[in-house]
């Protein structure tokens, strides 16, 4: 990737200690941008990994897994897959968000099971390092994977996937399941918003993976994700980031830029 990155400025945001942001709406000024990103609350376990990225008349889903109802009426544009584990491939959730014209992509390891469930739509397989566009979304796959080899669920030969989108001249990364992994060097200081997995877990970063992730990357904004069975891996990366990246913006809700 070779891209400018570009400093946000916060406009009006709701603060608690390390600019934590909640509650109340949150507008970032990115000038030529007009993005929102929703962490979707699931009906079963809050704080997993769903995201949905509205921009213009385009919207997005990221690993839609058991939300909430009320998303039915919110029909994806594109739906974008990063492996096919339980807690983040949930046909269900695909067949009431989906639409005629929804484009799925997805690991080529694996799109044979998301087309199967999806004959009559439009899949892409792609694999780490491939870029492309999707319903005018300009994106690039990145590898997901588990550093410890031990854990036979996330392994690099898998070449699942995590996905940067730039969107006007701004970029968004959503990780995927994985640790904190060497190619995130490549990508530093490239990163407007890193939608990063914090829980602890065989899948995820933990506390001390996400804080050395944010030091490598170095995002401006930070939307943790996938810690609903581990709520206190929030407050110990809220923590972490108050000491070593104080300038850090970490949002727990929804995040509207503009």
């Amino acid at each position: 990737m070779n891209i400018t990155r570009k400093k946000l400025a916060i406009i009006l945001m709701s603060v608690f200690g390390i600019a934590l942001i909640g509650g109340l709406t949150t507008v970032i000024a990115l000038n030529s941008a007009d993005i929102k990103i929703t962490f979707m609350d699931s009906g079963e376990e809050e704080a997993m990994s769903s995201i949905m990225i509205e921009t213009g008349d385009t919207r997005i889903y990221v690993d839609p897994y058991a939300i909430d109802s009320k998303y039915d009426k919110k029909k994806a544009d594109i739906i974008f897959l990063t492996h096919p584990h339980g807690d983040h491939y949930d046909q269900d959730v695909i067949d009431r968000i989906k639409k005629d014209s929804t484009i799925i992509v997805a690991p080529t390891s694996c799109t044979d099971i998301f087309t199967a469930n999806n004959a009559t739509h439009e899949v892409i397989g792609v694999a780490p390092n491939y870029t492309g566009t999707a319903g005018g979304i300009s994106f690039e796959a990145i590898p997901a994977y588990n550093i410890n080899t031990a854990n036979m669920g996330h392994l690099k030969s898998y070449n699942w996937c995590g996905y940067i989108f730039t969107i006007g001249e701004y970029t968004i990364l959503q990780t995927g399941d994985t640790s904190c992994i060497p190619e995130y060097e490549d990508i530093a200081g490239e990163i407007d918003i890193a939608i990063l997995p914090i829980g602890w877990g065989c899948s995820n970063m933990g506390t001390e993976g996400s804080l050395e992730a944010v030091g490598i990357i170095q995002p401006t904004h930070v939307i943790p994700i996938h810690y609903g069975p581990y709520p206190e891996t929030f407050d110990e990366f809220v923590a972490g980031c108050s000491t070593q990246y104080p300038d850090l913006k970490i949002h727990k809700t929804t995040l509207y830029v503009f």
